[in-house]
């Protein structure tokens, strides 16, 4: 009977490090005043973007569509046609497609490196330089994620090795990392990442800038308190 016992034991303890680990909790979203929501496609992922930012990625003319507004209402097109008109909304349309298509595009090749929500500050349309961004990027392993495990997977991500601080997130427990360091051109790179582990995936909240850091700060805990992971 002992041994019995013991077996159930061992084969409950087993069955609970299978289905246990840090989990998210499963909250309402709420949406700061003047804010917009971005979800993943596949609505696993919520969080809320601030003025001045949009969901997606970068494209031929930097983070905005020069052409989403159609033609230019410039003065000297009322001596236009109609014919001349028409050609010049198709000419803005055509072009507005091929923006799209870029960014679209652009979009596809960040969910192959596991970024499943992607969003950037507009108008630096700065061709090269590095896009003022935050994103959430999935990772999954085959076992829970311990914290050990968490703050080590994100070290390659900064120059020098990180200490994670403990926050508290509506969702649950995150570790918290930032720094700035100097790179090769002479800009000054911020990164901040706020890692969430639920079981075996582990979804890591990152904010980039070449620009001031005050610019990812401002925002930082506002986005990281309205995620959601569902």
């Amino acid at each position: 009977m002992r041994k019995e016992v013991l077996i159930l034991i061992a084969f409950a303890t087993i069955c609970g490090c299978s289905k246990g680990g840090v989990q998210v909790k499963r909250i309402a979203f709420v949406l700061p005043k003047g804010w917009a929501k971005a979800d993943s496609d596949d609505k696993e992922v919520s969080l809320a973007v601030p003025p001045g930012w949009r969901y997606g990625a970068n494209n031929l003319f930097g983070t905005t569509n020069p052409f989403a507004a159609g033609a230019p209402n410039d003065p000297a097109n009322a001596q236009m046609s109609p014919d001349e008109k028409k050609k010049m909304e198709e000419l803005s349309k055509g072009l507005s497609d091929v923006v799209q298509e870029d960014e679209r595009r652009n979009l596809e090749k960040l969910a192959q490196k596991g970024i499943i929500l992607h969003c950037v500050a507009t108008g630096k349309p700065i061709i090269g330089e590095e896009l003022t961004r935050f994103y959430v990027k999935k990772k999954n392993q085959s076992n829970n994620w311990t914290w050990p495990a968490t703050d080590a997977s994100e070290q390659d991500c900064f120059k020098n090795k990180q200490e994670a601080v403990e926050v508290k997130l509506p969702i649950g427990l995150a570790h918290r990392m930032q720094a700035s360091w100097q790179l090769t051109d002479g800009a000054n790179y911020t990164q901040i990442s706020y890692l969430i582990p639920s079981g075996n995936d582990l979804y890591i909240l990152r904010f980039i800038t070449v620009e001031a850091p005050e610019v990812i700060t401002a925002h930082e805990k506002e986005v990281a308190n309205s995620l959601r992971i569902n």
